[in-house]
């Protein structure tokens, strides 16, 4: 008997050691994740922090940069405003001399394109006559050198369908064993048929 109370109290002892083990083991891991966590969101906050300054030391630079180039271009308008404002002559006096200059280079260039274009008006009809004699000299070269061409044409095409019926008689007659004088006899019928047919 005391050795059964012994066994159910150690198999009481070994099942409550196991759960005991687990709940130690999951609250080490928990405390890790929870270090783990903290760790990481350090790092995020760090890095959001650092990103801020960057992004305003970059923000600073740009409006610095844009406040100089408007300061620039302010100081510059007012420079040329004040020379403009010194040296503008009144208003009649440019547009008399821009009337006057106009005048003046029209009828200068009026006479000297009236000059040019006589000549030029002239040399082109000069140019176009010749240019007409030679276009009519080349359509008659053409037209008599149309008929000979057409003439060689037709004799190149009929010569080489004579080569081609010589080609097969030979090749017909060298497939037939026939000697050479056979072939001659049969190119002489074929000259003549040839012949009869051109006239």
């Amino acid at each position: 008997m005391y050795t059964s109370v012994i066994s159910l109290v150690f198999v009481s002892l070994s099942l409550s050691l196991p759960l005991i083990g687990i709940q130690v083991l999951r609250e080490q891991l928990d405390l890790k994740r929870k270090k783990a966590v903290a760790a990481l969101e350090e790092k995020k906050l760090a890095h959001t922090a650092r990103v801020m300054r960057e992004h305003e030391r970059a923000l600073k630079a740009i409006r610095e940069y844009y406040v100089d180039v408007t300061h620039n271009n302010l100081e510059k308008i007012k420079a040329l405003t004040n020379i403009a404002t010194i040296k503008r002559p009144p208003p009649y006096a440019l547009f008399l001399r821009a009337c006057f200059s106009l005048a003046l280079f029209t009828s200068l260039i009026f006479t000297k394109n009236q000059q040019e274009l006589k000549g030029l008006v002239s040399a082109r009809r000069t140019a176009e006559e010749g240019d007409l004699i030679s276009i009519r000299k080349l359509a008659r070269e053409n037209k008599r050198m149309a008929l000979p061409l057409k003439q060689a044409n037709e004799d190149l095409y009929q010569l080489g369908e004579q080569l081609k019926e010589h080609e097969a008689d030979k090749v017909g007659l060298y497939a037939r064993g026939v000697s050479e004088r056979e072939e001659t006899k049969c190119l002489l019928q074929r000259k003549r048929k040839n012949e009869r047919r051109q006239r």
